[in-house]
């Protein structure tokens, strides 16, 4: 075979293979970890493709841990790009096995999320009346809507005559890029039913964006999102969470993440009566 350093071969694999059959956030993913950690530890030493070992990936490990501080998480992370390769290099018959497999991966930390009861998202939700974090805040605690698809979501996926949600289109941003796509999968994507208390607020909230329309006239930004500015331009996922934070500080709110909004939603459900499956 063809004798190649592993950092060399790890760079041609992201634009030959992973770019050209990858959905793009993956690829970019997969590029921010080989560029700015793999590639730059790698070429340092120039190992061959054929001649790499477990003990160089298992060093290359407690570097991260050691010397860069990344969380064991984000480790395994570089575990999957890693092993993903040398997967590719196997299949291609570069090498005689998958020497990531032999590799002691640090264990993974369990993330404790927390949630708001009925009473606290009435609180946050009145808090944020008339702001433009309002609508984020309702679709994300009375939906369980995901910020991406809160920030996708259009329109023309509310259909207020049949009382129902289409959930079928995420923005979420990517390095310097905010990237529009289809949900990530079949159970993503899914048709929710809106409450009657939400059908008037989507309502108000229609004319509301109609009436800016009018306002702002050709300056409008009309592809319809439901979460957006008084000017129509979408709000940015990282917007969302860094806002959030800063309402519930503003407010001495209890800490949780925007997305812990979604759990609270599960939590009010279970409540009611709802099957932990539904």
């Amino acid at each position: 075979p063809v004798k190649k350093t592993f950092s060399d071969f790890i760079k041609e694999l992201l634009e030959d293979y992973v770019k050209v059959n990858c959905a793009y956030t993956t690829y970019q993913s997969y590029k921010l970890v080989v560029e700015t950690h793999i590639i730059p530890y790698f070429s340092k030493s120039n190992i061959k493709l054929q001649e790499l070992m477990p003990w160089h990936i298992q060093k290359y490990y407690t570097f991260l841990l050691q010397e860069k501080d990344l969380s064991p998480n984000t480790i395994i992370k570089h575990h999957a790009n890693i092993r993903k390769c040398l997967d590719y290099a196997l299949k291609m018959q570069l090498v005689a096995r998958n020497v990531a497999d032999a590799v002691e991966v640090p264990k993974k930390k369990k993330f404790r999320s927390n949630f708001y009861n009925a009473e606290q998202v009435h609180d946050l939700v009145k808090r944020s009346k008339g702001s433009v974090m309002e609508s984020p805040i309702i679709l994300a605690s009375m939906l369980g809507l995901r910020r991406g698809e809160i920030a996708g979501l259009r329109w023309c996926d509310v259909d207020l005559y049949n009382k129902v949600v289409i959930i079928q289109n995420t923005r979420t941003r990517f390095a310097n890029d905010i990237v529009e796509k289809e949900t990530k999968n079949e159970e993503s994507t899914r048709v929710l039913p809106i409450p009657d208390f939400l059908i008037d607020y989507f309502k108000q909230r229609k004319l509301r964006q109609k009436q800016n329309m009018f306002m702002c006239g050709s300056k409008f930004n009309d592809k319809c999102y439901v979460c957006c500015w008084d000017d129509g331009t979408p709000l940015k996922p990282d917007y969302i969470s860094r806002t959030f934070k800063n309402i519930l500080d503003k407010n001495n709110l209890p800490l949780i993440r925007f997305h812990d909004l979604r759990h609270s939603n599960a939590t009010m459900l279970l409540k009611q009566g709802v099957s932990m499956k539904e």
